[in-house]
């Protein structure tokens, strides 16, 4: 990954900004005119949107189909948010963990972006797993790969903050392999010195909560708790994880609780 433009990535002298490509996608963007970051602020087919923060998805015909791609897109004369993510994203995969390929990430005037790779034939977890499509096999090979996932991150000092099922892409994997993960949403990862259980004890509830919705039960529950322990070094049967198998379950009710007030007001 490299920064294009003048000193330091930074266009001079229009306020164009600053604009980072990765190597493998520089050309494909650059034939389709994507050449400042005002550029990707425009560019795709709006999704969603949120106050001053939306996500687009941008597709671009080349030679042999079409390349995917998406775009996290926050507006604001300071906004720095695209830049966040690109360097937690690069961070998370330098550790190790299966992340959505960084594809470019800018900010100017107007906002900043953060534009990812489209992961062919996935979709998220939870919807996966709501499907129904998953043979026993299969379901319980995901789960315990999500927990495998969960704990390389913490293993490596991270938390994401918003460690929901629907942050998990699920696409079909090498022949044989069956579906594989990938981490996306990372503009929140944090990677704090001290009270880090803590922070593990709320990314996991998160998991926890998420679960609920996408048809999880019970034993799915316990299966990733169990994966998870045994990838992070505690041992399933001990008081160490009866204790934090009881945290996660109390701090998965407060977020429910939570959710539930503020879908009243």
């Amino acid at each position: 990954m490299h920064s294009t433009g003048g000193t330091g990535g930074i266009r001079g002298g229009s306020g164009v900004g600053l604009l980072i490509l990765n190597p493998a996608f520089a050309q494909t963007f650059s034939e389709a005119g994507l050449a400042n970051p005002a550029d990707f602020l425009s560019a795709g087919r709006v999704r969603r949107r949120v106050g001053p923060k939306e996500n687009a998805v941008l597709t671009i015909r080349r030679e042999g189909g079409t390349a995917t791609f998406f775009l996290k897109r926050h507006f604001g004369p300071r906004s720095r948010q695209g830049l966040v993510e690109w360097q937690r994203t690069a961070a998370a995969a330098q550790a190790g963990v299966p992340v959505a390929e960084a594809a470019a990430a800018g900010s100017c005037r107007s906002g900043s972006f953060f534009c990812s790779a489209g992961i062919e034939g996935a979709e998220p977890l939870d919807d996966l797993l709501a499907s129904g499509s998953l043979s026993p096999a299969e379901r319980k090979r995901l789960i315990i790969e999500a927990a495998a996932v969960s704990a390389a991150l913490h293993a490596a000092g991270w938390f994401h903050r918003d460690l929901y099922l629907c942050h998990f892409m699920a696409s079909a994997g090498s022949a044989g392999a069956g579906p594989a993960l990938r981490l996306i949403d990372l503009e929140r990862l944090t990677r704090p010195r001290i009270l880090r259980h803590r922070w593990m004890v709320k990314d996991l509830a998160a998991m926890h909560y998420s679960s609920k919705a996408a048809r999880a039960s019970q034993a799915d529950r316990a299966r990733f708790l169990r994966a998870y322990a045994a990838a992070a070094g505690l041992n399933p049967g001990r008081a160490a994880f009866l204790k934090l198998a009881a945290e996660v379950t109390a701090k998965s009710g407060r977020i429910e609780a939570h959710e539930m007030r503020r879908k009243k007001r």
